[in-house]
Order: C-alpha cells, then sequence, then structure tokens
C-alpha cells in the first residue's frame, strides 16, 4: 500500500517548529499591538468576486475557488488586505479615521512550491486605513523594520520603491493597456532578459527604453539622486518627490539604517497605487514582507478611504532567523516528557499539582 501523505504544497508542522511559530505570533502580535493596532479575524473563504476584484491577473490565477452548496462561486483568501478592506467599508466607513487593524492569518495559493513558500501559508500584518500622508507611509515602514527586529532578525532590508515612478516610464513608452501590464509583470519577476527582448521589438524611442532599463536596476540609498534625471515626465516626478519625503522621514526618526531603495519593487497586486516595500533576508531567496499604499481598493466596496500596510510571510521569517542562528526561546517543559510512560506521566503531574 502506498504511503499516505498530503497533497504537494502542504505540510505538517512538527511540535517544534509549532512551538517556534508560535512565539514569532506572539512577539508579532505584541509589537502591533505597542503601535495601537488591533487583532482582528476574517472568514478563510469569501465570494470569488470579492477576493479577486483588484488583486490582478497573476494572484487570482492561483486563487482556490469551489461552489457551495447554493451554487455560489466562493475562494479561499490569497492575501489578508482585500478582506480587510471589505470589513472597514462594512463596519467602520462611518468611524473615525485613521483606523488601525493588525492580523495573523493562513492564506492559500496554488503556487509551485518554493522556499518559504508553501500552498497554504502564514501571515501577520497590519492596515492603516484613513491616513493618505507621508507619516502614515512612514510609520508602516517603520513597524515592519520594528517588528522584525523585535523577533530578533539581524540582517535584513528594507527595499522602498514607487508604483508611480515606474508607471510614469512605462506611459513614456505606450498607451496600450495590455503591453503596460505586460511589462510590469516582467518588472514584478525580475526577469530583466525577457523585459529587455519585449522592449526590442516595441516601437518607441530608445531614450525611452533605456530610461525603464536603467530605473528597474537602480538599488541602494542614493538611487533617488540618480533617479532624477530619469524622472522625465510629471508621473515620475511627483512620485519621486514622493519617496524623497518618505526617505526623510525615516530618517528623522533613526530607522534609515535598514533601508534601501529599489525602483524595480512593483509588487504582484494591482491594488497598490504609491508606495511599496519588500522585506530581505539574505537566508531566503524571497521577501520575508511586502506592502504599501492602496488608496483605490476601497473603492471597490462604496467607500473611498486612503490605506496602507504590509504582510510578513512568518515561515519566511522562521527560515531566515533559523539561518541567522537565532534562538527562539519557547520556555515549553513539555517536551521532557517525551516517552514517559502513562504511570510516569500521571505521577510527574499530580506530584507538580500537589505541590501548589
Amino acid at each position: 500500500m502506498k504511503q499516505p501523505t498530503v497533497p504537494s504544497g502542504l505540510k505538517d508542522i512538527l511540535p517544534k517548529e509549532e512551538r517556534e511559530l508560535s512565539k514569532i505570533k506572539e512577539i508579532t502580535k505584541k509589537a502591533f499591538k505597542s503601535w495601537g493596532y488591533l487583532s482582528i479575524k476574517t472568514p478563510a473563504f469569501e465570494y470569488y468576486d470579492l477576493l479577486t476584484a483588484q488583486t490582478g491577473d497573476f494572484i487570482t490565477g492561483e486563487v482556490f475557488k469551489f461552489f457551495d452548496s447554493d451554487g455560489a462561486l466562493l475562494a479561499l483568501r490569497p492575501e489578508m488586505t482585500t478582506p480587510i478592506a471589505r470589513l472597514v467599508a462594512q463596519r467602520y466607513s462611518q468611524g473615525p479615521t485613521p483606523i488601525r487593524l493588525s492580523y495573523v492569518a493562513d492564506v492559500f495559493r496554488q503556487e509551485k512550491p518554493r522556499q518559504g513558500q508553501q500552498r497554504q501559508f502564514l501571515q501577520a500584518g497590519i492596515e492603516l486605513i484613513g491616513s493618505s500622508s507621508g507619516f502614515s507611509d512612514a510609520e508602516t515602514i517603520i513597524i515592519l523594520i520594528e517588528t522584525l527586529k523585535k523577533v530578533g532578525l539581524r540582517d535584513f532590508r528594507v527595499g522602498i520603491g514607487q508604483i508611480d515612478f515606474v508607471n510614469g516610464l512605462i506611459e513614456q513608452l505606450t498607451k496600450d493597456v495590455e503591453v503596460a501590464k505586460e511589462i510590469r509583470k516582467l518588472i514584478a519577476r525580475k526577469n530583466l532578459v525577457g523585459l529587455s527582448v519585449f522592449l526590442k521589438r516595441m516601437k518607441a524611442s530608445k531614450k525611452s527604453k533605456d530610461a525603464l532599463l536603467k530605473a528597474i536596476t537602480l538599488n541602494g540609498k542614493y538611487v533617488l539622486t540618480q533617479a532624477k534625471e530619469l524622472a522625465g515626465n510629471i508621473k515620475s516626478q511627483a512620485a519621486l518627490n514622493n519617496l524623497i519625503k518618505i526617505k526623510s522621514l525615516i530618517q528623522s526618526y533613526g530607522y534609515l539604517e535598514n533601508v534601501v531603495f529599489d525602483l524595480s519593487i512593483v509588487r504582484d497586486f494591482d491594488y497598490y497605487t504609491g508606495v511599496v516595500f519588500e522585506a530581505y533576508s539574505p537566508q531566503v531567496g524571497l521577501p520575508i514582507a511586502g506592502g504599501g499604499r492602496y488608496d483605490g481598493l476601497l473603492k471597490t466596496f462604496g467607500v473611498d478611504m486612503p490605506s496602507a500596510g504590509f504582510a510578513i510571510g512568518l515561515e519566511r521569517l522562521h527560515i531566515a532567523l533559523a539561518g541567522q542562528k537565532v534562538k527562539i526561546s519557547t520556555k515549553d517543559k513539555s517536551s521532557v516528557r517525551v516517552g514517559m510512560s502513562s504511570k510516569a506521566l500521571l505521577e510527574d503531574i499530580l506530584k507538580l499539582r500537589r505541590a501548589k
């Protein structure tokens, strides 16, 4: 008989890993709470049309979908920002702003399994809803940095970009929506070879093509100065000015050490409208966190509220911590009883209770 197993992209979590993940969850929850973010939960599945309203073609293609007994098309949540946007529109649309919410939840995607990426994975994140200021962008980035530090991660960087900087350069190349979408997809996948080939086939000026290719290779603390010569349109100039303001705020609060600027960051989701960012650790080949500003998402649900947030992949964070040999103290004494007979276990537990 064939040995039983779980479907591809899923895994069992054994006691040691579960204890360590639980400790990471506990620390992140406390970190979010210390900044005034209230914890919430949303259903594991919702209506398919709602969950895919603005996620984009790539994520939509990875959604687990099914019909319920009433014939409604449902889907497991592929991320948490859209469900929270729906919740805020329904429950908090008339209340005071900004609204600060946090979560720790499993999400589900039909992705090809990779290091730190299963088809069911754990995310922890925040959503800051109802504020459009540069201070709110800085707040989300600083909270991400603080949270990673509190968990014990040492060697990491947060790369910051701006959607409209790239969008402005793409609009100089083409007005075709589908062509622009393909360019953004190639940039999001860091496929520079594919992008170069694609641009060569386009009927656009060499200067515009070169500007885009150069922009998405700029990475570091000083790229904003270099990017000024590439921002040859109003949209890109405004985006660059926004990044300069955010850099100034982060620097003024003493968090610039962990920050680099990366104009190639686009993200997979269509709902991002402004600053975008990702956190990286050398021990993991994929971002361990990502987020940004998504001012238009709540309009999908009938409420116009600017928003920003981020999500941390806790399994990826766990791998990064292990790679940096960070000891996660779980203070769990139950493991000393592994292998005990029932008689010895009962006597041990009863002795402890009587001692109290």
